[in-house]
């Protein structure tokens, strides 16, 4: 099923109470997953100002908190019991000094992106790689940011679109697989990893499958 994240289809699959379901809504908006009819149906029935503010503290906290697994088992058990992130004071402190970091991120990322004709990159980017992929696309104006991070042999990439008409998850399922590479995800979000030597093969074959998307050609699935 195209368009839902992984929240949302557990939410309908385990069909647990409905006061639940803003925890659902946390998810949709972390993987900016809002246009499917059980998420607008859903954010009808609660505040959307605070809906989106616990979803920032929640996925603002979980970035910080990276491979504290540990940690983050104790949060999904808050949520389980539909505690409200803004409630669970370390994932709140968390969360502030998270969005510190991406706001220095945001203010250094005029120097260290780097743009192809319809996709913007950077390269081990100073905070979260899906954020520093949203915004390279904002700073440079393209329709297409990805932000990667060197890791050992392999490149590990976030990618954000901000034109419909470009479905990144049929792009990245594509593309990967033939650089000895992976990915997927949604259509406006995905990820992908692929060997650290042909990560410039990779960008450029993103960048002329976007312009194809762009001028009408059908992305294949």
């Amino acid at each position: 099923e195209e368009g839902a994240c992984a929240a949302e289809l557990a939410f309908r699959h385990l069909n647990p109470d409905w006061e639940m379901s803003r925890v659902a809504l946390y998810g949709a908006i972390g993987d900016y997953a809002l246009n499917t009819p059980f998420v607008r149906d859903a954010m009808l029935k609660w505040d959307i100002k605070t809906l989106f503010l616990e979803a920032g503290v929640l996925v603002l906290g979980l970035d910080y908190l990276g491979k504290d697994y540990e940690a983050k088992r104790g949060i999904v058990e808050e949520l389980s019991r539909n505690e409200l992130p803004s409630s669970i004071s370390e994932l709140l402190v968390a969360a502030a000094i998270q969005a510190k970091r991406v706001e220095d991120m945001r203010r250094r990322l005029p120097e260290l992106v780097e743009t192809g004709e319809h996709v913007a990159y950077v390269i081990n980017p100073p905070g979260s790689l899906g954020l520093a992929a949203f915004y390279a696309r904002v700073v440079a104006a393209k329709p297409v940011g990805v932000g990667v991070e060197e890791r050992g042999g392999s490149c590990i990439l976030s990618l954000r679109a901000g034109d419909p008409r470009v479905d990144l998850n049929s792009i990245v399922r594509r593309v990967a697989p033939v650089l000895g590479g992976h990915g997927g995800g949604h259509k406006q979000a995905a990820g992908a990893r692929v060997p650290r030597g042909r990560l410039i093969e990779f960008l450029e074959k993103l960048d002329r499958e976007v312009g194809e998307a762009l001028s009408g050609g059908r992305t294949r699935k």
